[in-house]
């Protein structure tokens, strides 16, 4: 009697145990939308240029001469923010959402001034500061180690020549449009290490005032260029 009252008492357990086995897994949860605050470093790289008026000028010799050709390598830093909505479930899902952000970038361009000057400032160097605010959309597959990444986004650009020592500037308002992609490594649920890459298409137009110091020589903005974005991002989920 004994045996068959523990028999009775095992069958549930084993049917437990058996269902288990044979049932279907649940369907993995998709990821909760999220905020985030994703801080950038790295390099901008021009790839190509289409200035206004053709071909530069001859060092030493009147003439405008296109910012185009006094864009160089440069540090890009930026900090971004946003928010992803979650589409669709299973192992694998997305994520797509807006985002914002500001970059900023600065070089020294390897020229000079295209006509010397009598007073012999002609010959420092210029340095070059851009700052731009970028409205996106950026979109997310999103697996249990990570995130690959897509990136489309424009915005407004300010561009910034000095001369030498002496402060003076050339200020221009253009363009830009962007696209790109990524990948997303999650340390934690909260931390991110994301690499970017991206396509910059800059649009300029107009020419710039010249500084007290200058006022025979102009660099002037009317351009197009093509540059490569190449980034590393610490991105914080809030």
């Amino acid at each position: 009697m004994h045996d068959a009252f523990a028999s009775r008492r095992a069958l549930p357990l084993a049917g437990l145990v058996v269902l288990a086995l044979v049932a279907p897994p649940a369907a993995a949860e998709p990821p909760a939308a999220r905020t985030f605050l994703e801080g950038q470093l790295g390099a901008i790289i021009p790839a190509a240029t289409w200035p206004a008026n053709g071909p530069d000028p001859v060092e030493g010799h009147d003439g405008d001469r296109s910012y185009a050709y006094l864009m160089a390598p440069a540090f890009l830093g930026g900090l971004h923010f946003g928010h992803l909505f979650a589409i669709g479930s299973g192992p694998a899902c997305c994520l797509i959402g807006p985002e914002a952000g500001w970059d900023y970038a600065t070089w020294e361009a390897d020229s000079s001034l295209v006509t010397p000057d009598p007073y012999g400032y002609g010959s420092q160097a210029l340095s070059g500061l851009r700052q731009r605010l970028l409205v996106a959309m950026r979109v997310a597959a999103v697996w249990d180690w990570g995130a690959f990444l897509l990136r489309f986004g424009l915005g407004p650009e300010i561009v910034d020549m000095r001369y030498g020592d002496y402060g003076e500037s050339n200020i221009n308002f253009g363009g830009f449009f962007l696209g790109g992609t990524g990948i997303s490594f999650h340390i934690a649920d909260w931390f991110a290490f994301t690499i970017l890459a991206s396509f910059v298409v800059d649009v300029h137009s107009g020419s710039a005032g010249t500084g007290y110091y200058y006022d025979y020589e102009e660099s002037y903005f009317d351009f197009k260029a093509l540059e490569v974005e190449v980034l590393g991002g610490a991105t914080f989920y809030i």
